[in-house]
C-alpha cells in the first residue's frame, strides 16, 4: 500500500520526536523569561517563586494531569509545563526585585555569589581564581563559559543555567514515571522545584550541584530499569561531580559504589569486583578532573576542600558555626585548623559527640536549617503540616524500603539515604541556610517520601492513580543530554579562558586624587532606580526606589541595609563588575544619566567605600565616567 505524504513525514520525524518536543518546550521557557508584561504570567511567576499553600498543590495537580497523558502529546504537555514552572519562578525573582543573602534587587550577586561571579570574570580575563572558587572551581569556571556564550549578560547566563536544571528535572521525572507512575514522578519533580527555586537566578554552586545530582539519579534509574551497569556507573560519576561542585553528603559515594557492586554481582559472589573497581575509578576520575581545574584556574596556596576545616573545628567545639575558629584563632590557616580540630577531638571527645548530636537535632528540626526547611508555607499551620506530613511519608518510605529490600530502586534510595544521614555528622545544617550544602543529594530527600506516598496509595488501594506511563519510545535523550552537560562543564571553561581581550591601560583620566577603575558595563548586570511616582512596571533592570527599599528587609547584613537606605537614591544605577586594573570585585554606584548604553568598557573615577562594616562589599562611588576605546 502506497504511503501518503503525511505518513512519510511522520516516519521521517518520529526518530527525532523527543528532541523536537524539547525544542518547542525550550522556546516556551525562553518566551516566559523574556516576558515583561503586566499579565497573568507576571502574577503567576511571583507566586511560583515564593508562594506555597495554594500554588504548590495547584501545580502538582496540573503536572499530574499532564504526566498521565501518553504518546507524543503527553511528552509535549509534560515537558512544556515542567520547563514553564522553572521559567516562571526565575521570572518571578526579576519581577519582584527580591533581595536575600546572595542577591540584591533580583540581579546583583552578593556575598559568596559575588565571589563566584567575580571569579568567572577573572577566568575570562585570564586571571586566577580567588580562594573561594579555587576550593570548588567547577561552578565559577562553568559560569564563565555561560557568560562568554551570552556576551557577559548575567541574566541570560542565569537563564541558561536554570534551563539546564529544568531539563534535567524533566528527564528524571520521565524516568520515574516509566517505572513508578505519575504520582511519584510529579512528587519528586515538585519537591526538587521547591528547593531549587530559592537558588534559581542566584550565582551559586548549588545550581551545578542540583544539575549533576538530578542527572546522576536519572542515569542510575535508567541503569536499574535496563539492568545496564554503564548507566549506573555514569550516574555515580555525575553524582561525584555534583558533590565536588557543591561539597555535600560525600558518604553517599562509597555506599553507592558498594551497592552497584552488589547489584551487578554474579549469583555465586557477594559483590562484583569489576564493578567495585570501576565505581572507584569513576569517582576518582571526577576528583582528578577537579584537580585539573584547580591547577588550571586556581590560586596556588589553597588546600582542596580546605574550608571543611572550619566546619570540623566547629563540630569539635560542640556544634559551633564554621566561623567560630576565626574568633578563637583568627590567623590560623586551613592546615593549622585541621590540626587544631583533631587535637580538640582527642582532648575533649565529649564536645565532639555533643556537636554530632546537635547537628542531628538541627537536621530533624522544623526550623530554617531542617531537612524540610524550604517547605515553608504562608502560615505557621501550613508549615507544621508540611513538615510532619513529609516526615511521616519519609518514615513510610523507609518502612516500604525495608519491606522491599530486593527491589533495586528501593535499595538505591535506602543506600543513598544511609549515606546522607551518615554525612549529617560532618555537614552541619547550621552552616548552610535551607540545607544548601545538601544540594546534590536533595533528590534523595525527594525520593524517600515519594516512596512513602506510593506505599500509602497501595495500602488505600488507589494504585490506579499511579499507573506507569511510557509516553515515547526509549531514546538516547537522557544519555545525550548528560554527556552534553559534562562536556560543556569540563571543556567550556578552557574555551572561555582568556577570551576577554582588554588591553592594559596605564594612563588614567582621573584627577584630583580620584581612584580609577576600568570595568565592563554589560546588559543584565545592573539595576536602575526611579522615583516612586514614575510610571513603571517593576522588572529587572528597572525598579522603583520604594521597591528596592522595601525588599531590603530580606538582606542579612544590617550595616549594608543602613548604607543602602541612606546612600542609594532614585537617580542611581548599581551594577556588579570586576575592576580590570586591580582585578577586585566592585559594586558600582553611579548616576544613571552618566552611564552610556551597554555593552561598553568604562573608566570610572571615584572612591571606594572605607567603612569597615561594609568594606567587604567593594562599594565604589562613581564621580566621572569615561568610555574606553580599545582600538
Amino acid at each position: 500500500m502506497k504511503k501518503t505524504g503525511l505518513q512519510i513525514f511522520v516516519s521521517i520525524v518520529k526518530p527525532f520526536q523527543e528532541l523536537l518536543i524539547l525544542v518547542f518546550s525550550v522556546l516556551f521557557f525562553l518566551i516566559i523569561t523574556k516576558s515583561a508584561s503586566q499579565n497573568l504570567l507576571r502574577s503567576l511567576s511571583m507566586q511560583l517563586r515564593t508562594g506555597y499553600g495554594v500554588i504548590i498543590p495547584s501545580t502538582c495537580l496540573v503536572l499530574y494531569l499532564a504526566f498521565r497523558l501518553k504518546d507524543w502529546s503527553g511528552g509535549f504537555v509534560s515537558s512544556t509545563l515542567t520547563l514553564s514552572i522553572f521559567a516562571l519562578a526565575l521570572a518571578g525573582v526579576w519581577a519582584s526585585g527580591q533581595t536575600e543573602s546572595g542577591l540584591l534587587s533580583g540581579v546583583i550577586p552578593m556575598f559568596d555569589s559575588a565571589t563566584y561571579y567575580g571569579d568567572s570574570l577573572r577566568l575570562l580575563a585570564g586571571q586566577e581564581f580567588t580562594d573561594g572558587s579555587t576550593r570548588r572551581p567547577f561552578f565559577s569556571a562553568f559560569f564563565a563559559f555561560l557568560l562568554r556564550l551570552t556576551n557577559h549578560n548575567l541574566l541570560s547566563a542565569l537563564t541558561l543555567l536554570t534551563l539546564l536544571v529544568s531539563l534535567a528535572c524533566y528527564l528524571l521525572a520521565r524516568e520515574i514515571r516509566k517505572t513508578h507512575g505519575p504520582v511519584t514522578a510529579v512528587f519528586v519533580l515538585v519537591f526538587i522545584f521547591i528547593y531549587y527555586r530559592y537558588h534559581s537566578g542566584v550565582v551559586r554552586t548549588e545550581n551545578l550541584g542540583i544539575l549533576f545530582g538530578v542527572l546522576g539519579t536519572a542515569l542510575v534509574w535508567r541503569g536499574i530499569s535496563k539492568s545496564h551497569q554503564l548507566f549506573v556507573l555514569a550516574g555515580i560519576a555525575l553524582t561525584s561531580l555534583g558533590m565536588i561542585a557543591r561539597a555535600g553528603a560525600f558518604f553517599i559515594l562509597p555506599l553507592l559504589i558498594l551497592w552497584a557492586a552488589f547489584l551487578f554481582r554474579n549469583k555465586k559472589m557477594l559483590i562484583s569486583w569489576q564493578v567495585l573497581v570501576e565505581g572507584i575509578f569513576v569517582v576518582a576520575l571526577a576528583f582528578i578532573v577537579n584537580q585539573v581545574m584547580v591547577k588550571a584556574f586556581g590560586t596556588r596556596n589553597i588546600i582542596p576542600f580546605g574550608n571543611f576545616s572550619y566546619s570540623l573545628y566547629g563540630l569539635a567545639s560542640g556544634g559551633k558555626s564554621w566561623a567560630y575558629v576565626q574568633e578563637v584563632y583568627p590567623h590560623a590557616d586551613e592546615l593549622e585548623i585541621y590540626k587544631l580540630a583533631m587535637q580538640l577531638i582527642l582532648d575533649k571527645p565529649e564536645l565532639f559527640l555533643k556537636g554530632i548530636f546537635y547537628n542531628y537535632s538541627l537536621f530533624f528540626s522544623n526550623t530554617n536549617y531542617g531537612l524540610f526547611s524550604y517547605m515553608r508555607g504562608e502560615g505557621r499551620l501550613v508549615t507544621i503540616l508540611s513538615y510532619w506530613g513529609l516526615l511521616l511519608l519519609s518514615i513510610g518510605g523507609l518502612w516500604s524500603g525495608l519491606q522491599h529490600r530486593e527491589d533495586p530502586y528501593a535499595g538505591f534510595v535506602m543506600v543513598s539515604t544511609a549515606g546522607l544521614l551518615l554525612s549529617v555528622s560532618f555537614l552541619p545544617p547550621a552552616d548552610a541556610f535551607r540545607l544548601r550544602a545538601y544540594a546534590t543529594s536533595i533528590v534523595i530527600l525527594a525520593l524517600l517520601p515519594s516512596m512513602g506516598l506510593a506505599w500509602v496509595l497501595t495500602k488505600l488501594k488507589m494504585d490506579t492513580l499511579n499507573l506507569k506511563v511510557v509516553d515515547l519510545e526509549d531514546g538516547n535523550l537522557l544519555a545525550g543530554f548528560s554527556t552534553f552537560v559534562v562536556l560543556i562543564v569540563i571543556a567550556g571553561p578552557f574555551l572561555a579562558w582568556k577570551t576577554d581581550s582588554i588591553l592594559k591601560l596605564d594612563r588614567s583620566n582621573c584627577t584630583g586624587g580620584l581612584v580609577s577603575i576600568v570595568v565592563r558595563y554589560d546588559p543584565g548586570s545592573m539595576v536602575h532606580f526611579v522615583p516612586r511616582t514614575t510610571p513603571l512596571l517593576d522588572r529587572a533592570p528597572d525598579f522603583h526606589i520604594s521597591t528596592f527599599r522595601h525588599n531590603l528587609h530580606g538582606f542579612p547584613n544590617f550595616p549594608f541595609m543602613d548604607w543602602a537606605l541612606g546612600s542609594v537614591t532614585s537617580r542611581h544605577t548599581l551594577f556588579s563588575t570586576l575592576d580590570y586594573r586591580s582585578f577586585r570585585n566592585a559594586l558600582v554606584v553611579a548616576e544613571s544619566d552618566s552611564l552610556p548604553s551597554p555593552p561598553v568598557l568604562l573608566e570610572l573615577c571615584g572612591h571606594w567605600e572605607e567603612n569597615p562594616d561594609i568594606v567587604r562589599f567593594g562599594i565604589f562611588y562613581t564621580t566621572t565616567v569615561y568610555s574606553v576605546d580599545q582600538n
